[in-house]
């Protein structure tokens, strides 16, 4: 129900004024300034019978004016040529009145000659404009001005009444404003604190939806081709922080559950971790901060590399190297313009020499770094690799001893110093009566 108010109804509706007023003074329970914006000009709307409304907030970003109930079209228009003509917030400042409306600022004759009126306010059906402005601090400046479809014909409308109306809840209006401005000013610190991080860091809020891409994280992606793969997966992780704290999990829970997961693209690899940063940034819905860390990924073993630490002879390399992108026996013998026969014997004697069961643990032991041995251990490394390879049946402690003081590398199994006998990997068959036990690694394909 709309009301056209006079000033003893105006008064009289206390429930339309104390919802007016929780609106106005809770910008912080809507899910952006934008949304307290349009609740607060569908609100003044009801209350003083308008048809349409627009709000300016000069400290909002790139959209200082919001609209309801008007086309996009006539608010584009308005922002882009008019507003620079219209002199309804200037007549207000020199005549110390926060709140008025449009016949307490022009004579009617003086207004029907403007051509801010006549083109865009009664092209566009906006009569009887009444409004109120404040100033929070310098530079922050905020409005709501409301509109009527039809003009006024004389008794319809109490303009005056509404005037009475806005001044009862200026200074609520005044407080919802200078809340935003602290928000954006707290925002704006916290963020210009994040560009000055070398970590690369994105804020969401708890939808997924991201606020703000710090200067370390812009600079990450711009040279990352799967950047939108990344910021999917930045998202994702947010959204699932954000979805646990929507089912009642504690804020601490909640990042527990859900704080980290790793991305790989075609360039790299990334770690993501996902931390709360806090109600006040962004409102009523808490602020997700994602802190990304790029991998440093592993850098294959040279081919000298290879065979010092395996005893692999210059074709084993290559095979090796064939098996660790993950293709079968004939692969092999295709890309090395082998027999198929060939390939399977060095792809058998390769497992051999890395003491792997399957092929799929081959990639690991080329591409992942290990700890070079002592300088005492080198000159030991070379006079062992210098030594020619044993046979395929023979323990590896004939093809070179163990590692340098008997030590593991971080990726290989640690080579037997004791009695156990070593697994053979000849192809006999067993003896009659006899049980055998045959450890094959997997050469086929």
């Amino acid at each position: 129900m709309r009301l056209a108010f006079s000033s003893s109804s105006a008064i009289s509706d206390s429930a339309r004024l104390s919802a007016a007023l929780r609106i106005l003074l809770s910008p912080l329970d809507f899910a952006s300034t934008d949304a307290w914006r349009a609740a607060v000009c569908e609100e003044l709307c009801q209350l003083i019978g308008a048809d349409s409304a627009s709000f300016l907030l000069s400290g909002a970003g790139d959209h200082p004016w919001l609209a309801v109930h008007m086309e996009p079209a006539a608010l584009e228009a308005y922002t882009s040529h008019y507003a620079a003509h219209d002199a309804a917030t200037q007549r207000m400042t020199a005549r110390r009145l926060p709140v008025a409306h449009q016949w307490m600022l022009w004579e009617q004759d003086e207004i029907r000659r403007s051509e801010t009126y006549n083109d865009w306010f009664v092209g566009n059906r906006l009569h009887d404009a009444v409004g109120f402005r404040v100033e929070t601090s310098p530079g922050v400046m905020a409005g709501v001005c409301l509109h009527h479809e039809a003009p006024r014909v004389a008794g319809e409308r109490d303009l005056d009444g509404g005037v009475g109306v806005l001044r009862v809840l200026l200074p609520a209006f005044a407080a919802g404003v200078a809340a935003c401005d602290r928000l954006a000013r707290t925002r704006d610190t916290f963020t210009s604190t994040l560009d000055t991080l070398p970590c690369a860091m994105l804020v969401c809020d708890d939808g997924g939806t991201p606020v703000h891409t710090n200067v370390a994280l812009a600079r990450l992606l711009a040279v990352e081709p799967e950047q939108a793969v990344v910021r999917r997966e930045i998202q994702a992780l947010a959204y699932r922080v954000g979805s646990l704290l929507r089912r009642g999990v504690a804020a601490d829970a909640a990042s527990a559950l859900a704080a980290s997961r790793m991305v790989r693209t075609g360039s790299g690899s990334y770690a993501l971790r996902a931390t709360l940063a806090g109600r006040d940034l962004l409102g009523p819905r808490p602020g997700i901060l994602v802190i990304v860390e790029p991998q440093r990924e592993a850098q294959p073993l040279s081919d000298q590399a290879l065979h010092q630490r395996f005893g692999l002879t210059a074709r084993e390399v290559d095979v090796a190297r064939l098996l660790a992108r993950g293709l079968s026996n004939r692969e092999v013998a295709d890309q090395l313009a082998i027999r198929p026969y060939t390939a399977r014997n060095h792809v058998e004697r390769v497992l051999q020499k890395l003491a792997v069961p399957n092929r799929a643990r081959v990639a690991a032991l080329l591409l992942a770094p290990a700890p070079g041995p002592s300088p005492a251990a080198d000159a030991r490394f070379g006079r062992d690799a210098a030594r020619a390879p044993a046979p395929r049946s023979a323990p590896r402690s004939a093809r070179g001893g163990p590692p340098p003081n008997n030590e593991a590398t971080p990726h290989a199994p640690t080579r037997r110093t004791t009695a156990t006998p070593t697994p053979s990997f000849s192809r006999t068959t067993p003896t009659p009566g006899s049980t055998a036990v045959r450890y094959h690694p997997v050469a086929r394909s």
